[in-house]
């Protein structure tokens, strides 16, 4: 539970009066001139520090609980898209609207076109399409880009040169304020 800031202060107007009434152990003398000189300060100042520093190791802990929160988020999306039995491809959109470099790939996408995720991310989409059905490329970037998502039949060409049909479902991401496509392709 998040602690407001009147609580922060509440709790060092606590500490700090139990502090001063501590003071009242001193010699009567020493404790009463004691308490004419620093009461005001403990009692205003003091407490307003220590509740700006509760906040800030509250902001602290909540960041670093979000951190780790995100880190398994990370980790359960990276094994659902590592673990799926269809190909997942993560493309550049390029400048003329074609689909381009690729940026990330999972491994069924390795293991059903032949070629590591380096060689892989060293391609772009059309090294893989086979260029017989790459004519379609245009109609199916079209529908894309305006609808947001569009699915399609396509023909994508192994490492060894064979050639498959998939079903191929093609989505428009946005990340770090760029579009992308999320593309899974399905061999049929």
């Amino acid at each position: 539970a998040k602690l407001s800031w009147g609580e922060l202060y509440l709790f060092g107007v606590i500490v700090h009066l139990a502090m001063l009434l501590w003071m009242l152990s001193l010699p009567w003398g020493i404790a009463l001139n004691v308490l004419l000189k620093i009461s005001l300060p403990v009692m205003i100042i003091y407490p307003l520090g220590q509740a700006l520093l509760g906040r800030l190791m509250s902001n602290r802990l909540d960041r670093e609980q979000m951190r780790e929160a995100l880190g398994e988020s990370e980790k359960k999306l990276r094994a659902i898209f590592e673990t799926a039995n269809d190909a997942i491809f993560l493309h550049e959109i390029d400048r003329n609207g074609r689909p381009g470099k690729f940026l990330s790939v999972n491994q069924q996408a390795c293991k059903t076109l032949g070629y590591t995720a380096d060689e892989l991310l060293d391609m772009r989409v059309d090294q893989i399409a086979d260029q017989n059905d790459w004519e379609n490329a245009p109609i199916n970037m079209e529908k894309l880009l305006k609808e947001g998502q569009a699915t399609f039949n396509s023909y994508q060409v192994k490492k060894d040169g064979s050639c498959f049909p998939v079903e191929v479902s093609a989505h428009i991401v946005e990340l770090e304020g760029k579009k992308h496509v999320l593309s899974i392709a399905r061999d049929i």
